[in-house]
Parts: structure tokens; sequence; C-alpha cells
């Protein structure tokens, strides 16, 4: 009969536990206040993998494009409007805006959200060797 109480006890802390972590996020959810990256679809996700394939023809890297596809869904999960960083990083490739506007990227005229600029940018950054300024090329699967 104790063994059953206890179990009762236990199944209504985690009812308990996860009510109040719903009252907890339930503002946010209802505020309407989507400032974090939401993904993209997959029809968003299938043009920007031929985009990748188009950049990667034009610049060529020795990454493959699963690879490009998995840092842009690190950085961004394929938003190309994602803010990091509290604003310092921008789009599906999280660009500060002055690396950006550096003379190696010949997009830098173009808006930093546009998201066929961004893959190509990458794409060039990454054909001279610019890799290592995404922390996501670190930790994400793959070559």
């Amino acid at each position: 009969m104790k063994s059953i109480r206890w179990s009762v006890r236990v199944r209504l802390s985690r009812v308990l536990l996860v009510v109040a972590v719903a009252a907890l996020v339930a503002p946010f959810a209802a505020s309407g206040n989507h400032s974090t990256a939401e993904a993209a679809s997959l029809s968003t996700i299938s043009q920007y993998k031929l985009w990748m394939a188009q950049a990667k023809a034009m610049y060529p890297y020795p990454q493959s494009l699963d690879k490009m596809y998995r840092v842009m869904m690190c950085e961004s999960s394929g938003n190309q409007y994602a803010s990091g960083g509290g604003g310092l990083w921008l789009g599906l490739y999280q660009y500060a805006p002055t690396t950006w506007r550096g003379r190696w990227n010949p997009y830098r005229y173009n808006s930093i959200y546009d998201a066929k600029s961004q893959i190509f940018a990458t794409a060039k950054a990454w054909s001279i060797g610019m890799q290592s300024a995404w922390s996501c090329y670190y930790i994400t699967y793959g070559r």
C-alpha cells in the first residue's frame, strides 16, 4: 500500500511540474513575440539546397553540400530572418553586419537577410578558407 501511495505522489508531482512550466511559458507563447528563429518549411529548404548546389558550382569548396546544409540549420534553423547574439548575428548563416560588408563578399550590397545571397556568400567564404568563422562548422556532423 505504501508503494502505491508513493507512486501516486511521484505522478502527481510530475503533473504539477508540467502544469507549472506550462503556466510560466504560456504568456510568452501567447504574446505573439516570435523573435526566436522558426524553422523553414520543406519547400523553402528545397530551394535553399538548390541554391547551395549552384553556389558550390560557382565557388568550389571541399566540404559536402550536406555540411553546408547542417551548418545553416545549426545557425538559424533555415530562418533567413534569424537574429542571434542579441542582434549581433543575422540571417541564415548568422553574419555580423561588418563581416557581411567585407570586401571579400561580392553580395555585400544585398540585404543581409537575403537567403540566396547568404548561401552564395557562404560558399564564397568557404572557397577561400573562412570555415573557422562558424562555430557550427565544428559542432555539426560531416565533412
